[in-house]
């Protein structure tokens, strides 16, 4: 293309054409750097293709129970009656406390079996 600046990285000239494509560039640029600062900021790793996936919005958000829970109260809510979403509701909530009693029951156990480590 000889309206290409391999040099600067952009468009040649100041058509409205070059410049429209040259502002688009700085402004992807600039997504793109702001997708790195986001990574370094959440201590993740950043590499290329991870920098990408996070552009374009390819990149994995992890979900907890609770997310997953309200995500469905959300869709749900306007297509359910709204005794069975208060059911839902009930339920989900029991399930929490059952699920935080056992992720506190396992640390418990880890803990005496890592003290125990120490001194058998």
């Amino acid at each position: 293309m000889s309206t290409w600046d391999s040099k600067r990285q952009r468009v040649k000239g100041n058509s409205t054409q070059a410049r429209t494509i040259n502002l688009h560039l700085d402004e992807v640029k600039s997504e793109i750097v702001q997708c790195f600062r986001d990574m370094k900021s959440e201590s993740k790793i950043a590499t290329q293709q991870l920098v990408k996936a996070r552009y374009l919005g390819e990149d994995k958000k992890d979900h907890s129970l609770k997310d997953i829970f309200n995500y469905h109260n959300e869709k749900m809510g306007v297509k359910l009656a709204p005794k069975t979403l208060y059911h839902y509701k009930a339920s989900q909530k029991y399930i929490l406390i059952r699920y935080q009693m056992s992720i506190k029951k396992m640390i418990y156990f880890f803990k005496i079996w890592t003290i125990n480590l120490f001194w058998d």
